[in-house]
């Protein structure tokens, strides 16, 4: 049998002695689809990267395609997942183009050049968020939203079998935020692929996933998103009486 692409097992994750999750055990299978939803400060972003291996857990146990992710050559973790942060730093000047064809690197031997396959696969990813025509730009000339869309194209350019994604939505305007997040959801169930995504829009959450994670007060819950993503138990989290508006996956929360 399989294993999951990603799994953790009593996981305590936090910063110094501040623990975000304790005994934190989920299971992220291919073609699913996973939410991490909380107040600010709750450590999603903490969490997020230390599944992705990023940084070190207080306690418990992480592994990627079956294999513990802390005794991974760093190569062979970047071949197996992909992390998009939350913000988009660019220290020195580089094209749109160059800079999605440099997330091949994992896939290229030491020492070679990237191929054509190499380059379509990048020129593909620009397709897939409709940024293509920006692909001689200098990244720092980009505007928020574009640079977000360079971003997520280089994340695909990597294809891996695992998306780890930490506002994925952010700087997109609400057309942009349904047209990303439907290429990626609909890339992670044709081909097999699994997401981890940190959202901060909760209709997002419910269009989008099938599983969630919701964290508060130094606790994480896991389970499937129908029971999670619900009026009661998002009130609960983040301490504000929610009203939820709207049916199937347009479903939303307001404050009362």
């Amino acid at each position: 049998m399989k294993p999951p692409l990603l799994a953790t097992h009593d996981l305590r994750a936090g910063i110094g002695a501040r623990a975000f999750c304790d005994a934190l055990s989920i299971s992220v299978d291919a073609g699913r689809v996973w939410a991490i939803i909380g107040p600010n400060g709750a450590g999603k972003t903490t969490l997020l990267r230390t599944l992705a291996g990023l940084t070190a857990p207080l306690a418990g146990a992480i592994t990627l395609d079956g294999q513990p992710i802390a005794a991974m050559p760093v190569r062979a973790r970047a071949r197996l997942r992909a992390v998009l942060p939350q913000d988009d730093v660019d220290a020195f000047a580089i094209s749109v183009q160059d800079s999605v064809l440099a997330a091949r690197h994992p896939h290229v031997a030491w020492h070679a050049w990237e191929s054509d396959v190499d380059r379509q696969l990048a020129f593909d990813a620009l397709r897939v968020f409709g940024v293509e025509s920006l692909r001689t730009r200098d990244v720092r000339t980009l505007s928020g939203g574009e640079r977000r869309r360079v971003a997520l194209a280089e994340m695909v350019a990597q294809d891996t079998p695992l998306m780890l994604l930490d506002e994925p939505s952010s700087h997109l305007d609400i057309g942009q935020q349904v047209a990303a997040l439907d290429a990626l959801t609909t890339l992670a169930r044709e081909r097999r692929k699994a997401l981890v995504m940190v959202l901060h829009d909760l209709h997002l959450a419910v269009r989008y996933c099938d599983h969630a994670i919701a964290m508060a007060a130094g606790h994480a819950e896991a389970g499937v998103a129908s029971q999670i993503l619900r009026e009661a138990p998002l009130s609960a989290l983040f301490g504000r009486a929610l009203t939820e508006l709207g049916v199937g996956p347009v479903r939303t929360f307001v404050p009362r």
